[in-house]
């Protein structure tokens, strides 16, 4: 789940993480569509599956 920026609070799958960088890409839902966002590490936190 994202937790800061413009797209707080949106979820998705992870697509990437780049540890180097300290950024993960995400896929969200944006207007119906799928769409890739490459965000900071610390703006994301994981959620359960449950």
């Amino acid at each position: 789940m994202v937790t800061d920026g413009p797209f707080v609070q949106m979820t998705g799958p992870v697509l990437a993480i780049d540890r180097e960088r300290n950024r993960v890409q995400l896929l969200v839902q944006v207007f119906g569509d799928d769409t890739r966002i490459d965000l900071p590490l610390d703006a994301v936190e994981k959620v359960s599956d449950t």
